[in-house]
């Protein structure tokens, strides 16, 4: 997986974090296993994401299968220093999701695993955002650890 930030990144990041993401997403890539490099995802930070029910959202990620691209955004007004890695973890594991054919969009609603999600389900009770939050939090811990023994040895 190729990523790509979006050019417009100078507007929102220092140097040092631009590094931090490219190297948060390379990390992530590779421990979510996805390796195909034809597939491409755009990380593209704006200051704000809106969202139809008035929630605070820190990021979102759009797959586009037939093109073998996905697009991550990530809210720069809400995510400050080490939150933007995290949301980024996130949205990666819905990237897997995606690549993994785990999570699928339908016009007649979303399947997780093979299975129709009851309409209504709450956010916090969809099956594929308790993944994405739990992975979240153990690949921003993991990464973390690795990017200090990396530290440590240089």
């Amino acid at each position: 997986m190729k990523g790509f930030i979006s050019s417009n990144w100078r507007e929102h990041l220092s140097e040092k974090e631009r590094e931090g993401l490219e190297s948060a997403f390379k990390f992530a890539a590779k421990e979510l296993g996805i390796v195909d490099d034809k597939f491409k995802c755009y990380i593209v930070l704006c200051d704000k994401i809106d969202s139809e029910d008035g929630v605070l959202v820190f990021g979102d990620y759009t797959n586009y299968p037939y093109e073998k691209r996905g697009r991550i955004r990530i809210s720069t007004k809400y995510c400050r220093s080490f939150l933007k890695s995290i949301t980024l973890f996130h949205e990666m594991v819905h990237a897997k999701q995606f690549y993994n054919r785990e999570l699928m969009v339908y016009t007649v609603g979303i399947a997780w695993k093979g299975k129709f999600v009851k309409q209504g389900t709450k956010y916090k009770d969809l099956p594929y955002e308790i993944e994405a939050r739990k992975l979240e939090k153990k690949l921003f811990l993991k990464w973390i650890v690795h990017r200090f023994t990396k530290w440590l040895k240089s």
